[in-house]
Protein backbone atom coordinates (compact mmCIF):
# COMPACT_ATOMS: atom_id res chain seq x y z
CA UNK A 1 0.00 0.00 0.00
CA UNK A 2 1.24 3.44 -0.99
CA UNK A 3 1.75 6.52 1.46
CA UNK A 4 -0.92 8.22 -0.08
CA UNK A 5 -3.25 5.05 0.20
CA UNK A 6 -2.68 4.97 3.91
CA UNK A 7 -2.79 9.19 3.96
CA UNK A 8 -6.76 8.61 2.32
CA UNK A 9 -7.67 5.93 4.79
CA UNK A 10 -7.01 7.82 7.70
CA UNK A 11 -8.73 11.00 5.92
CA UNK A 12 -11.65 9.12 5.27
CA UNK A 13 -12.23 8.01 9.13
CA UNK A 14 -10.98 11.92 9.91
CA UNK A 15 -13.58 13.41 7.75
CA UNK A 16 -16.54 11.70 8.92
CA UNK A 17 -15.05 12.57 12.78
CA UNK A 18 -15.00 16.24 11.51
CA UNK A 19 -18.29 16.34 9.74
CA UNK A 20 -19.81 15.52 12.74
CA UNK A 21 -19.36 18.68 14.36
CA UNK A 22 -18.88 21.33 11.19
CA UNK A 23 -20.05 22.14 8.17
CA UNK A 24 -16.25 23.02 6.99
CA UNK A 25 -14.64 21.42 4.70
CA UNK A 26 -11.72 18.95 4.76
CA UNK A 27 -8.59 19.64 2.71
CA UNK A 28 -6.42 16.83 2.91
CA UNK A 29 -2.79 17.23 2.85
CA UNK A 30 1.12 15.32 3.15
CA UNK A 31 3.58 13.86 0.41
CA UNK A 32 3.25 15.64 -2.70
CA UNK A 33 5.02 13.16 -4.62
CA UNK A 34 6.22 9.60 -3.31
CA UNK A 35 9.04 8.79 -5.59
CA UNK A 36 10.62 12.91 -5.02
CA UNK A 37 10.15 12.12 -1.36
CA UNK A 38 12.03 9.10 -1.36
CA UNK A 39 14.86 10.86 -3.34
CA UNK A 40 15.28 14.07 -1.55
CA UNK A 41 18.73 14.36 -0.51
CA UNK A 42 16.71 15.90 2.67
CA UNK A 43 13.16 14.99 3.77
CA UNK A 44 11.67 17.90 5.09
CA UNK A 45 7.98 18.37 6.28
CA UNK A 46 6.37 21.51 7.10
CA UNK A 47 3.65 21.34 10.04
CA UNK A 48 1.65 24.47 9.74
CA UNK A 49 -1.82 24.99 11.40
CA UNK A 50 -4.84 25.50 8.59
CA UNK A 51 -4.99 26.45 4.88
CA UNK A 52 -6.53 29.70 4.16
CA UNK A 53 -9.78 29.63 2.50
CA UNK A 54 -11.71 27.02 0.62
CA UNK A 55 -15.37 26.93 -1.30
CA UNK A 56 -15.19 22.86 -1.37
CA UNK A 57 -13.22 20.40 -0.40
CA UNK A 58 -10.05 19.45 -2.26
CA UNK A 59 -6.41 17.88 -1.99
CA UNK A 60 -3.50 20.25 -0.81
CA UNK A 61 -0.98 17.36 -2.46
CA UNK A 62 -2.94 17.59 -5.51
CA UNK A 63 -2.63 21.50 -5.60
CA UNK A 64 1.09 21.02 -5.17
CA UNK A 65 1.79 18.94 -7.51
CA UNK A 66 0.32 21.60 -10.38
CA UNK A 67 1.07 24.47 -8.46
CA UNK A 68 0.96 27.88 -10.45
CA UNK A 69 -0.52 25.16 -13.51
CA UNK A 70 -3.94 27.29 -14.41
CA UNK A 71 -4.45 24.86 -17.02
CA UNK A 72 -4.94 22.06 -14.73
CA UNK A 73 -5.67 23.14 -11.13
CA UNK A 74 -8.47 25.80 -10.56
CA UNK A 75 -5.99 27.13 -7.33
CA UNK A 76 -2.83 29.17 -8.26
CA UNK A 77 -0.66 31.32 -6.59
CA UNK A 78 -0.38 31.73 -2.17
CA UNK A 79 2.46 33.74 -0.69
CA UNK A 80 2.68 31.01 1.91
CA UNK A 81 3.53 28.17 -0.78
CA UNK A 82 5.82 31.42 -2.45
CA UNK A 83 7.86 31.16 0.35
CA UNK A 84 8.20 27.71 1.10
CA UNK A 85 9.53 26.92 -2.16
CA UNK A 86 12.25 29.63 -1.45
CA UNK A 87 13.38 27.62 2.58
CA UNK A 88 13.15 24.52 0.16
CA UNK A 89 15.73 25.89 -2.95
CA UNK A 90 17.86 27.00 0.40
CA UNK A 91 17.59 23.49 1.90
CA UNK A 92 18.37 21.87 -1.46
CA UNK A 93 21.34 24.48 -2.22
CA UNK A 94 22.45 24.46 1.47
CA UNK A 95 21.87 28.47 2.07
CA UNK A 96 24.44 29.31 -0.43
CA UNK A 97 23.36 31.46 -2.88
CA UNK A 98 22.82 35.01 -2.54
CA UNK A 99 19.18 36.25 -2.04
CA UNK A 100 19.03 37.79 -5.76
CA UNK A 101 20.23 34.67 -6.80
CA UNK A 102 17.30 32.49 -4.83
CA UNK A 103 14.66 35.28 -5.87
CA UNK A 104 16.19 34.60 -9.46
CA UNK A 105 16.37 30.88 -9.57
CA UNK A 106 13.00 30.04 -8.05
CA UNK A 107 10.91 32.23 -10.68
CA UNK A 108 11.60 28.96 -12.84
CA UNK A 109 7.94 27.37 -12.95
CA UNK A 110 10.01 23.75 -13.54
CA UNK A 111 12.12 24.00 -10.28
CA UNK A 112 8.97 25.16 -8.15
CA UNK A 113 7.50 21.85 -9.51
CA UNK A 114 10.46 19.94 -8.46
CA UNK A 115 11.07 21.89 -5.16
CA UNK A 116 7.50 21.14 -4.17
CA UNK A 117 7.42 17.40 -5.27
CA UNK A 118 9.92 16.74 -2.76
CA UNK A 119 7.88 17.59 0.33
CA UNK A 120 5.71 16.80 2.60
CA UNK A 121 3.49 19.71 3.92
CA UNK A 122 0.60 18.82 7.04
CA UNK A 123 -1.29 21.13 8.75
CA UNK A 124 -2.61 20.73 12.31
CA UNK A 125 -6.32 21.92 11.40
CA UNK A 126 -8.35 20.24 8.57
CA UNK A 127 -10.36 22.57 8.03
CA UNK A 128 -9.87 25.75 5.98
CA UNK A 129 -9.19 28.96 7.97
CA UNK A 130 -8.64 32.83 6.58
CA UNK A 131 -5.77 34.81 6.56
CA UNK A 132 -5.21 35.63 9.85
CA UNK A 133 -5.96 32.25 12.43
CA UNK A 134 -9.55 32.31 14.10
CA UNK A 135 -7.62 31.13 17.65
CA UNK A 136 -11.44 30.61 18.76
CA UNK A 137 -11.95 27.74 16.16
CA UNK A 138 -8.85 26.54 16.11
CA UNK A 139 -8.44 26.11 19.90
CA UNK A 140 -11.63 24.38 19.64
CA UNK A 141 -10.39 22.02 17.23
CA UNK A 142 -7.36 21.29 18.50
CA UNK A 143 -9.28 20.43 21.38
CA UNK A 144 -10.53 17.60 20.19
CA UNK A 145 -8.07 14.67 21.41
CA UNK A 146 -9.49 12.45 18.78
CA UNK A 147 -7.87 15.07 16.49
CA UNK A 148 -4.29 14.89 18.03
CA UNK A 149 -4.85 10.77 17.42
CA UNK A 150 -5.24 11.03 13.91
CA UNK A 151 -2.86 13.68 13.46
CA UNK A 152 -0.42 11.60 15.12
CA UNK A 153 -1.29 8.74 12.88
CA UNK A 154 -0.62 11.02 10.15
CA UNK A 155 2.66 11.97 11.25
CA UNK A 156 3.65 8.36 11.41
CA UNK A 157 3.62 7.40 7.88
CA UNK A 158 6.41 9.80 7.44
CA UNK A 159 10.41 9.38 8.16
CA UNK A 160 11.23 12.84 7.77
CA UNK A 161 14.77 14.08 8.70
CA UNK A 162 13.44 17.35 9.49
CA UNK A 163 10.38 18.95 11.15
CA UNK A 164 9.80 22.66 10.28
CA UNK A 165 6.95 24.02 12.95
CA UNK A 166 5.65 27.07 11.55
CA UNK A 167 4.41 28.51 14.26
CA UNK A 168 3.06 24.61 15.65
CA UNK A 169 5.67 23.51 17.48
CA UNK A 170 3.81 24.05 21.51
CA UNK A 171 0.92 22.04 19.44
CA UNK A 172 3.07 19.74 18.13
CA UNK A 173 4.83 19.15 22.31
CA UNK A 174 1.24 18.54 22.88
CA UNK A 175 0.34 15.70 20.13
CA UNK A 176 3.71 13.70 21.03
CA UNK A 177 3.03 14.34 25.16
CA UNK A 178 7.00 16.35 24.96
CA UNK A 179 7.84 18.68 27.26
CA UNK A 180 8.80 22.07 25.37
CA UNK A 181 10.93 22.98 28.21
CA UNK A 182 13.47 20.13 26.62
CA UNK A 183 14.10 22.14 23.42
CA UNK A 184 17.44 23.08 23.27
CA UNK A 185 18.60 26.34 21.21
CA UNK A 186 21.12 27.16 18.16
CA UNK A 187 23.64 29.95 19.46
CA UNK A 188 21.41 32.67 17.72
CA UNK A 189 17.71 31.32 19.62
CA UNK A 190 16.30 29.17 17.40
CA UNK A 191 14.92 25.91 19.13
CA UNK A 192 14.72 22.73 17.88
CA UNK A 193 14.39 18.97 19.54
CA UNK A 194 15.80 16.04 18.32
CA UNK A 195 13.96 12.58 18.25
CA UNK A 196 15.37 9.23 17.04
CA UNK A 197 16.27 10.69 13.12
CA UNK A 198 14.29 13.74 13.14
CA UNK A 199 15.30 16.97 13.68
CA UNK A 200 12.15 19.42 14.80
CA UNK A 201 12.81 23.21 14.31
CA UNK A 202 10.96 26.00 16.07
CA UNK A 203 10.27 28.42 13.59
CA UNK A 204 7.67 31.03 12.56
CA UNK A 205 4.70 30.89 9.77
CA UNK A 206 6.40 31.00 6.18
CA UNK A 207 3.97 33.79 5.85
CA UNK A 208 5.46 35.66 8.50
CA UNK A 209 5.21 39.56 8.01
CA UNK A 210 9.02 40.21 8.93
CA UNK A 211 11.41 40.70 6.07
CA UNK A 212 11.36 37.63 4.15
CA UNK A 213 15.20 37.74 3.73
CA UNK A 214 16.18 37.44 6.93
CA UNK A 215 13.80 34.90 8.22
CA UNK A 216 15.10 32.76 5.14
CA UNK A 217 18.59 33.11 6.01
CA UNK A 218 17.71 32.81 10.44
CA UNK A 219 16.50 29.24 9.34
CA UNK A 220 19.22 28.81 6.50
CA UNK A 221 21.79 29.60 9.66
CA UNK A 222 19.90 27.20 11.99
CA UNK A 223 19.58 23.94 9.53
CA UNK A 224 23.93 24.79 9.24
CA UNK A 225 24.68 24.75 12.72
CA UNK A 226 22.34 21.28 13.46
CA UNK A 227 24.70 20.39 10.40
CA UNK A 228 21.08 19.30 8.49
CA UNK A 229 22.98 21.26 5.09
Amino acid sequence: MSVKDREDKIFTQWRNLVKKDSSAFFVTDGIVNEDAWKKASIRVLYLLKEVNGADDEWDERDYLANYNNKDSYIKTHSPTIDVLIKWQFGIVDAGQSSWNEVEKEILNKELQSDLLKQICLVNIKKTAGGGIVNWEQFDAYFANTCNHDFLRQQLCLYNPQVVICGGTAWHLCQIKGWEYSNWKQTSRGIRYFVNANTTYIDFCHPNNRGPKNMIYYALMDALKELNII
